[in-house]
Formats: C-alpha cells, sequence, structure tokens
C-alpha cells in the first residue's frame, strides 16, 4: 500500500516513454533473449504442456509450431515493434488497484 501509487506511476512513465520513444535495439534483443531462452521452463508440468498444446489447437498454430515458434520471436523487427507500441500502448490503460494505497496518483486525465 504504501508504494502502489509510486509504482503505478513508474509504470505509467514506462508505457508513456515506449509509446513516445519506442524501445532500443537492446531491449528488444533481452526480450526476445527472454522469451526464447525461458520457454522451455515455462513447459516444465503436464498442465503447461497441456495448456499450450490446447492454445495451439484453438488458434490453428500447426503441428510444427513449438519448433517454429523461437524463430518467430527473433523475426520480429524493432519498427515493427514500435510501430505497434504507438498503437497500441494508450495514455490512459484500464488499471486496477486492489488495497489501500496511500496517497494520489498523480496522472493527467485520470479517471480514479
Amino acid at each position: 500500500n504504501d508504494s502502489a501509487i509510486q509504482a503505478v506511476e513508474i509504470m505509467q512513465h514506462i508505457v508513456d516513454s515506449t509509446r513516445k520513444n519506442g524501445v532500443t535495439q537492446q531491449e528488444l534483443d533481452n526480450a526476445v533473449n527472454y522469451i526464447t531462452g525461458s520457454f522451455a521452463l515455462d513447459m516444465d508440468t503436464q498442465s503447461a504442456r497441456t495448456n499450450y498444446l490446447t492454445t495451439m489447437q484453438l488458434f490453428d498454430l500447426g503441428t510444427d509450431y513449438l519448433d517454429k515458434r523461437n524463430e518467430y520471436f527473433k523475426r520480429v523487427s524493432l519498427e515493427q515493434i514500435n510501430r505497434v507500441a504507438k498503437t497500441l500502448l494508450t495514455a490512459q490503460p484500464l488499471l486496477v488497484i486492489a488495497g489501500k494505497p496511500q496517497g494520489t496518483l498523480n496522472w493527467k486525465d485520470s479517471n480514479l
């Protein structure tokens, strides 16, 4: 509760900065390395594997998706990421705060 407002304001700053300035090549590389490198760890339980296979079937990804998945992430360009960031990162994200945060939220045009 003591730092909830500060955490939300930091998150808002990061979202605003990403929307306005995009991400760097290093940030993209770090994200792709994390996503592709941690994939095996995400599949460590039978439940996780079942959920992934269900998602593959639901979205008709094909039986070879697991073999191709990491390459899909590696092919995303910096320009693509930044174009999508400008489009999808809105100035006013939907935010739900649980608990009793201390202080006031200092957002421009905030509905909170």
